[in-house]
Order: C-alpha cells, then structure tokens, then sequence
C-alpha cells in the first residue's frame, strides 16, 4: 500500500516550500497560499511565465479554498514578472526517506491552510452548541431573515428593531442590542467599523482590550447572549432589557468558567466582575 500511494500519488502531488533565497514576494506568496500544490516535482516559478503571461499549472484537482487561493494568487502575479538570475526550484514537502503513514495520512486529508477564525471557535471552554453557532454566524449561516429570504422561506429581510438587513454581523455587531452592549463595553467604536464579527473578534485579541487569552470565550457568551435575545423577541414575543442580557452574559461565563483551567478560571471571574 506505501509503495502504491508513493508511486501513484506522492510523486505527483508537490508543495512549495519557501527558500532562503527566495525573493521577500515570493516569500509572501507561499507563505499566504500554502493550498496550492504545483503539478510535478520539476515545478519552478520561471516555467509558471510563458509568453509574458503567467500560466500556473497546478493540482488537478483543486478545492474550493485552493480555488480561492488561485485567484488572490493570479492577482498578485499580474503585476509581477519572475527574475531568471535566480533559480527557484521546488522539493517535496515530504522526502521519500522520511515517507511515513503519518505523512501519508496528512497529505490524503489536507484541506488547504488553516481558516484564521477557527483558533477562536474550537477552545474547549466554549460549549459544543455555542462552537457551532460561531462557526454558522462567522460563516453568515445562521436562519437570520436575509438568509431566510435568500431560501425563499420569509419575504422581509430586515431586522425588526432597525431599519436595516438582517444579517448574523448586524445581530451580534450593529443591532440595538449590540450596540448597547458594546458601548458598555468601550468597544462600540470598533464594531461598528468592523467588516465582520470575526473580524472584530480578530481586532479584540490584536487590541488586547481584556486579559489577554479569555477574548474568544467572552465574545462567544456575549454573541451567543445576543442571538437568543433576537430569538425570544421573534419566537416568544419577549424584549430583554440591557441588564438582563448582562447578567445572561456573566451567569454564563462564570458557568463555562467551570470547563476552565484555574488561571483561566481566574482570568474569566474577573472579567466578569467588570460587566
């Protein structure tokens, strides 16, 4: 089976690596699209440039982020053109004598590079139904009324308390709730100009606004609070007042606090303490 999967599939399948001497661009290229696998092992930048124009030749076989990928990638090698005085040849990932069934293994269930929000959702302090309402709101999945009339299921897209689309960003970032919420918080600002939640989440962690670790933890109680709010307003005709999201928010957290280690434990008390 190693030497049918050897002969077979690993010699076709090459990933680039980046080089000491490679140029600060390319550098940049592979570092950003680790997806993409090139054709042959004899891949090299210079043989991807054919009649002044970039032709990339690459996995057969491409996933939906690698397509992605190709295009981001296609984009900044519009504006570039490959230096023939530096070569720039390419190796297997991983060499045939360091060939394991562990590598045999990652390569068969690669499915591109890491997506950037994913560190925040799988912590296990998170509860396994709040993991996957992150997962579904940071995709834009959740059966908000845009969606629901993008399936055809409703005819009004708004949000019922703000002339506005109803999307899982405008719930958890720009709605009447949120933006109370946030502003208690000294971070309306911020998420009023952030593109996504998960963007904000990422701007929360890079501004270090609480003890640094805990953000995910809190942001995951705080946009899971707000979603069950909007859900009692739809569903059982009830308004929650800002002191009694809070308090949903800090009973929660002091709840999850438990699944936590005592330093994190610790650091998640306090926060709460600050609400």
């Amino acid at each position: 089976m190693t030497n049918w999967f050897r002969r077979r599939y690993l010699k076709h399948t090459v990933q680039l690596l980046p080089r000491s001497s490679d140029t600060p661009t390319w550098k940049l290229i592979i570092s950003q699209f680790n997806t993409l696998s090139a054709a042959t092992q004899d891949c090299t930048v210079d043989s991807q440039f054919t009649q002044n124009s970039w032709h990339v030749k690459l996995h057969p076989n491409l996933s939906y982020q690698a397509e992605l990928e190709l295009h981001s990638l296609m984009q900044i090698l519009h504006r570039l053109s490959p230096i023939p005085e530096i070569p720039d040849t390419r190796v297997l990932l991983h060499s045939v004598p360091k060939f394991s069934t562990s590598n045999a293994y990652q390569l068969l269930t690669y499915h591109g590079a890491l997506w950037k929000p994913a560190e925040y959702v799988w912590i296990h302090t998170i509860p396994q139904n709040c993991k996957i309402f992150l997962w579904l709101a940071f995709k834009d999945r959740l059966n908000t009324k845009a969606n629901m009339v993008s399936k055809c299921w409703s005819e009004d897209p708004h949000c019922p308390l703000c002339p506005a689309l109803e999307s899982a960003d405008h719930i958890i970032l720009r709605c009447k709730n949120a933006n109370s919420l946030w502003e208690k918080m000294n971070l309306l600002h911020l998420a009023n100009h952030s593109e996504s939640s998960s963007a904000f989440l990422q701007a929360v962690v890079d501004r270090n606004h609480s003890n640094r670790g805990i953000e995910p933890i809190w942001f995951a109680a705080c946009a899971y609070t707000l979603w069950k709010a909007r859900n009692n307003m739809i569903f059982e005709r009830q308004i929650d007042n800002m002191q009694f999201i809070i308090q949903q928010i800090s009973d929660t957290l002091k709840l999850r606090s438990m699944r936590a280690n005592e330093a994190t434990k610790e650091r998640i008390l306090s926060w709460c303490a600050g609400l």
